[in-house]
């Protein structure tokens, strides 16, 4: 079974993928991020993450900036509904040379089988 790290501000949203055949667990805060990315036995290596951009105190480039070393090849959806953010996105990224990063900005019908995608 996948499992799935999914770093959002707005625990509400995991609904969104009920359906989906994974272990999710949710993390918010920089003290979960870090527990569940650098001190967790649960997972080495994420099935996906998912990450949302627009937190308060650390938004999702914040994520990556701080945990770049530790993500490993995990593949990651960047959530973002904001233009202006994902032209940030797409410099920050670049710069990392990050390739398996997406920007999703998909409605909620959508955005399951964009997980699926990523999973099967």
């Amino acid at each position: 079974m996948p499992f799935i790290l999914w770093i959002d501000d707005e625990p509400i949203r995991a609904s969104l993928i009920k359906d989906i055949n994974a272990t999710v667990i949710f993390a918010h805060g920089y003290d979960q991020i870090k527990y569940y990315l650098e001190v967790s036995n649960i997972k080495a290596e994420w099935d996906l993450i998912i990450l949302d951009h627009d937190m308060p105190l650390l938004n999702g480039l914040d994520v990556i900036k701080d945990f770049y070393h530790i993500l490993g090849n995990s593949p990651i959806i960047l959530c973002s509904a904001n233009a202006e953010a994902r032209l940030r996105q797409q410099l920050v990224l670049s710069e990392y040379d990050i390739e398996n990063v997406i920007d999703c900005s998909v409605c909620a019908e959508n955005f399951a089988e964009t997980v699926e995608e990523f999973l099967f």
